[in-house]
């Protein structure tokens, strides 16, 4: 599997417009993160991908990214307190909450480190 992300340039696009690139970011590391493809994946894991000092994703201070769930709760994420996990939303149901109805391209696969980096 690549270590990838897949994106779509009119999703980024409508997400740029809406001022809500910081949980687009974490939702594109979230769905890499989800490896086995569950649907889900522990907040805990989260946190230590992108808070911790050393991590190679490290985005945000643990506050911030408090905020940054927060702020994607509902439209990027579904955020179980108990037990943890964030359930993620399917790139349809994104797009389409984001008024996007169709995709104009196909999506492109980027580097890891290149989603962590390219948020507004």
């Amino acid at each position: 599997m690549s270590a990838g992300v897949k994106v779509y340039a009119s999703l980024g696009q409508a997400v740029l417009q809406a001022g809500l690139a910081e949980p687009y970011q974490v939702w594109l590391l979230c769905r890499r993160l989800d490896r086995p493809g569950r649907g889900w994946v522990a907040v805990e894991a989260v946190r230590e991908q992108l808070t911790n000092e050393e991590a190679p994703l490290r985005l945000f201070s643990q506050a911030h990214l408090q905020q940054v769930l927060e702020q994607g709760e509902g439209l990027f994420w579904t955020w179980h307190q108990d037990p943890g996990r964030l359930w993620l939303r399917g790139v349809g149901k994104v797009a389409a909450a984001l008024g996007v109805n169709r995709f104009r391209e196909r999506p492109v696969r980027q580097p890891v480190g290149v989603a962590a980096a390219s948020s507004g």
